[in-house]
């Protein structure tokens, strides 16, 4: 697990008592090590991550400012979603995909920030959109990569065998959902963002429903405009 006393905090007894108070030890989730339920804020989890293990320490950055403008039960969740380890080096390293789009070290990380900001401006423009169910999908939506693929010291990706098997849609999917069993969001909310997650782009896809959400569509085309990019414009 992430290490705790990496927190940077005032030297106030009572502010670190804050922070950390209502955490169980850590259990065992689908294999993986993960905190137990939390009865208050969880740890912020991305502000734990080391900045040498990205090429780009501003994208690390930029992805925090992005998840604490969202309101609380949101921003606790993105956390929540990376509080391993394994997972949190691996969103911050490997490439977006291994022949397409972002496709070097840290791409993944450059492509979710680029998809994040699109669809905050994008939801600034559309009336009824819901911001925060819309910029915690962009950061999710590929955050099934983080176990489909991995990369070596010399930059060659390849994937998994979790995402020769699966898909990182699928495993995104299961990730939320772990997530979403510590931090819970109110329950419409919860539907809208893992309907962001699921929900194909054309009928008969995996059969999988079409998007239905104003959030959705927001994600496709943020998505669809960040990975229409050459990999080496975005470097």
């Amino acid at each position: 697990m992430l290490d705790a006393s990496l927190i940077s905090v005032s030297s106030s007894t009572e502010v670190a008592t804050a922070v950390l108070i209502g955490w169980e030890p850590a259990t065992e989730i689908h294999g993986q090590s993960a905190p137990a339920a939390c009865n208050t804020t969880p740890l912020p989890y991305l502000k734990l991550a080391n900045p040498e293990w990205t090429p780009k320490a501003q994208d690390l950055a930029m992805l925090i400012t992005m998840v604490d403008s969202l309101s609380a039960p949101f921003a606790n969740l993105l956390h929540a979603c990376l509080a391993n380890d394994t997972d949190m080096k691996a969103f911050l390293a490997v490439p977006g995909s291994c022949h397409h789009h972002h496709a070097f070290r840290g791409g993944l990380l450059a492509h979710t920030i680029e998809v994040m900001l699109l669809v905050e401006r994008m939801c600034e423009a559309m009336k009824g959109a819901d911001r925060d169910v819309a910029i915690a999908a962009a950061m999710l939506h590929d955050i099934g990569k983080c176990r489909e693929y991995t990369i070596n010291r010399l930059d060659m990706s390849r994937r998994t065998k979790q995402g020769k098997l699966l898909v990182h849609r699928q495993i995104g999917y299961a990730m939320l959902l772990d997530a979403l069993k510590r931090c819970p969001i109110e329950a419409h909310m919860s539907l809208e963002l893992q309907h962001c997650l699921v929900a194909a782009d054309g009928p008969n896809y995996m059969s999988l429903p079409r998007k239905q959400t104003i959030e959705a569509h927001i994600l496709q085309a943020a998505d669809g405009v960040s990975a229409s990019a050459k990999s080496e414009d975005r470097r």
